[in-house]
C-alpha cells in the first residue's frame, strides 16, 4: 500500500519531503556563539536596520545599567563579523530605539525617549520628565 502511494505522489513534492526532512535533521545541530559586542552590564531593546546604508544590519541596544543608547555597527563580509563589532554609544537614559526615516531623507534615523530632566518636586518627590527625541543620521 506504501508504494502505491510513493508512485503516485509527484516527484516534486516527493523531494520537497525529503529536503524537509534533511533540513530537519540540520536543524538541531548546536549553534555556534559569537560575541558581537561584549561588555554591556544588561543589554537590552535590540533592534536590527541598516542604519549605514552598507546592506548589513546593525543594531540598536540600550544598556540598562548604565543608561546608554548604543548602535552596534555590523563589519560586513569576511572575518571580521566573528571579531567584536564597532559601535558608537548616541546618549544616555534611554528605551527602545525605533529605525526609521524621520526627516525623509532616505537613510535611517533613530527614535526614541530620554529622561531630560530629574529634581526634587515641590513635594519633596524626585520628578523627571521624558521626552521623545530622534537622533539624525549623519551618514548622508
Amino acid at each position: 500500500m506504501n508504494r502505491e502511494f510513493m508512485l503516485a505522489v509527484p516527484a516534486t513534492a516527493l523531494l520537497t519531503v525529503l529536503v524537509a526532512k534533511a533540513d530537519q535533521a540540520e536543524m538541531y545541530k548546536p549553534w555556534k556563539m559569537h560575541h558581537a559586542c561584549r561588555d554591556f552590564l544588561i543589554a537590552n531593546s535590540l533592534n536590527a536596520a541598516d542604519v549605514d546604508s552598507d546592506g548589513f544590519k546593525d543594531h540598536s541596544v540600550i544598556d540598562e545599567r548604565r543608561d546608554l543608547m548604543t548602535i552596534v555597527f555590523h563589519p560586513g563580509k569576511g572575518g571580521e563579523v566573528r571579531k567584536e563589532w564597532p559601535r558608537m554609544v548616541l546618549g544616555q537614559t534611554g528605551n527602545p530605539l525605533i529605525p526609521l526615516d524621520v526627516d525623509g531623507d532616505g537613510d535611517l534615523d533613530l527614535l526614541g525617549n530620554v529622561e531630560e530632566h530629574f529634581h526634587r518636586g515641590p513635594d519633596g518627590k524626585d520628578v523627571s520628565w521624558f521626552s521623545v527625541v530622534w537622533f539624525e543620521n549623519p551618514l548622508k
